[in-house]
């Protein structure tokens, strides 16, 4: 539940620029991806290309507050460690 009474001048900013490429190259490569079959180093090798329509994206879904349904989503894969 949203709730408009709560006001923080840092954090009712949009995502910055400079915000979105730190969090980007801060990301651990050889990781699994998600549901949308994306790699972290994807976004890496092609952040000068597809940063602006991230930006606009998430600064888009953090104003309104609507957000794909997709990101709700995950996979979940057991891996059997042994007997305990």
């Amino acid at each position: 539940m949203r709730n408009d009474n709560i006001n923080d001048d840092f954090l009712d900013n949009k995502l910055t620029y400079l915000e979105l490429k730190n969090t980007v190259f801060s990301q651990n490569n050889n990781n699994s991806s998600g549901i949308d079959i994306i790699i972290t180093e994807m976004y890496k090798s092609t952040f000068s290309h597809i940063s602006q329509f991230l930006l606009k994206f998430f600064n888009y879904i953090f104003t309104s507050g609507d957000y794909p349904k997709s990101f709700g989503e995950g996979i979940i894969v057991p891996v059997f460690k042994g007997e305990t």
